[in-house]
């Protein structure tokens, strides 16, 4: 099967754009895209799919966005490492063709210098038939 070939537009990481141009070339194959939420969010995800605008874990603020990475691991950084508070966490995925963009947060690695996606910034629903429940940890 061949990789998919999608648009994918880079709205200005936290650093410099050219970085960011860099990392993320204007047309490459869709990617997966993963995401870390509390199992006991399980069901209204299953319900509605991924709404922006939730309350966050801590309950502070409603961020206008959902946070995204290439991989478990780094979602896990994003969300599930900064709560321990939360006893139960649900990964999810989507694909990087089905938002109409991202915004894409740019990091340095401190070993060698590299550019890198931190994160994806997702500023619209993900429907749940563009959802798929990977697992519990």
């Amino acid at each position: 099967m061949s990789p998919r070939k999608t648009p994918f537009r880079v709205e200005g990481g936290r650093t410099n754009d050219s970085a960011a141009a860099q990392v993320v070339p204007p047309l490459v194959p869709a990617f997966p895209l993963f995401h870390w939420s509390p199992t006991t969010r399980r069901n209204q995800i299953m319900h509605y799919g991924m709404r922006i605008s939730m309350r966050s874990v801590d309950g502070l603020w409603r961020p206008p966005y959902t946070c995204w990475a290439t991989d478990p691991n780094m979602a896990w950084q994003l969300s599930g490492a900064i709560h321990p508070e939360v006893p139960q966490w649900d990964l999810w995925e989507t694909w990087s063709d089905v938002p109409s963009g991202a915004e894409a947060l740019v990091d340095c690695r401190r070993d060698n210098g590299e550019y890198y996606v931190k994160e994806y910034r997702i500023y619209e629903r993900i429907w749940k038939r563009n959802l798929w429940f990977v697992g519990t940890r």
